[in-house]
């Protein structure tokens, strides 16, 4: 019995010492990635001899790993900006150490502050909800007699790519926080149309905000333009959370968006064979604002290489002022000189809440061009939606955008 208790006693002890054993020679993630000060981590008895220096709040240190490798030697060239001879010994002494298979790169980590800027040409394609750009028939009779022998064709607004550039500069802290000033534009026409009646051919009709325009005689002519104009400017302030090749980014700001929508009509025509009816139409629509945003951007490194999958979303609620204008002109050549000129005007203004929700998605490739400085390119594919900004025939209605980005940058 006195054998049995013995040795059950020296089973509990041999325990309890592989126990200490593996404590203290296996490195937690969880620990490394603590917000534990860097001295209170260093200080720590059993953590101190596990071979763990000084974790930023959410990162390694900036050389790639917290493990023994980087104690002895290495420690102060890591903190100076990975001087010539220490970056490759403090990779390959602290990769495993850090529980990040091949090594955490000193790009991922916060630990340095410095400047950040950027540019992204978009080669973004806009979309309307609804709304009708014109219409063409074909019959004997005119649209206003609704024949059953005619038949319809309408048309949206047709949009094409254009480019819509972005830029920003910012600066980030060593401790992760960031601010960041964007601006970006989208200032391109959607789309000139020229339409004449032509014998056996189609008429036309284009719907505008005080009159609409029909061309449904021979030698009638209609004309139609579109246009777009956008500026957003973002003021953001964001904060990284790291996890070995994963980083999280989260943050808020205030935004400002201005969008005018312009459309033209111009109609010419032809009224008992010799005089001529002119008319024509102007319409604006601007709104601006200014509210609230909030985003979140994931970053994941694909293993030991500089390529990550990278995404974002965006959330924007806009306060302002919307304004709408036309101005309808038409001359009639059929009365005695000078022609009758009849002219229209309609003015609308109104306060509005309006909505902004960009999701984006690609490729990111990081380089290090020198100690302390690194430079980015990405592909990637983003989508814009508009919650109720209008369309060009009327204030309502809702705008969304789509394609492609190259962007390029640094931090410094």
């Amino acid at each position: 019995m006195r054998h049995i208790s013995f040795c059950a006693a020296l089973g509990v002890a041999a325990l309890l010492g592989s126990a200490s054993f593996a404590a203290q020679s296996y490195v937690s993630p969880n620990l490394l990635y603590s917000n534990f000060p860097a001295t209170q981590v260093a200080d720590s008895g059993a953590a101190a001899d596990s071979g763990i220096i000084k974790c930023s709040y959410a990162s390694p240190d900036a050389c790639g790993g917290c493990a023994t490798g980087c104690a002895t030697g290495c420690e102060t060239g890591c903190e100076t900006g990975c001087e010539t001879g220490c970056d490759t010994g403090c990779d390959t002494g602290c990769g495993t150490g850090c529980g990040c298979g091949c090594g955490y790169d000193w790009r991922e980590s916060a630990e340095s502050s410095g400047f950040i800027a950027g540019y992204e040409f978009l080669w973004l394609k806009p979309h309307f909800s609804s709304g009708t750009n014109y219409e063409c028939w074909t019959g004997t009779e005119i649209r206003a007699n609704d024949m059953q022998n005619q038949s319809y064709q309408v048309e949206g607004f047709q949009t094409d790519y254009n480019a819509a550039p972005r830029l920003w500069i910012g600066y980030q802290c060593c401790s992760g926080f960031a601010a960041r000033l964007r601006y970006w534009q989208f200032d391109h026409g959607l789309g000139e149309y020229a339409f004449e009646v032509v014998p056996g051919g189609c008429s036309y009709y284009a719907p505008g905000a005080c009159e609409g325009f029909e061309a449904d005689m021979e030698g009638d002519q209609l004309a139609i333009r579109n246009g777009l104009d956008v500026d957003v400017i973002d003021l953001d302030f964001t904060q990284d959370f790291n996890w070995c090749y994963t980083r999280l980014t989260l943050g808020g700001g205030i935004s400002y968006a201005g969008l005018r929508i312009d459309r033209g009509l111009a109609f010419m025509g032809t009224d008992y064979s010799q005089n001529q009816v002119v008319s024509a139409e102007e319409y604006t629509s601007r709104f601006e604002g200014i509210g609230p945003s909030i985003l979140a951007e994931l970053k994941r490194r694909i293993g030991c290489s500089g390529i990550s999958i990278v995404g974002g979303v965006r959330g924007t609620v806009l306060f302002g002022r919307e304004r709408c204008s036309a101005n309808f002109v038409q001359v009639n050549y059929n009365t005695e000189a000078p022609p009758d000129i009849y002219t229209e005007t309609f003015d609308s203004s109104a306060n509005r809440c309006r909505a902004i929700v960009a999701a984006s998605i690609g490729v990111q490739y990081d380089y290090e061009v020198c100690c302390g400085t690194d430079v980015f390119a990405r592909l990637s594919w983003e989508g814009q939606y508009w919650n109720g900004f209008g369309t060009p025939t009327t204030p309502r209605g809702d705008l969304g955008f789509q394609g492609l980005g190259i962007s390029a940058g640094l931090r410094r």
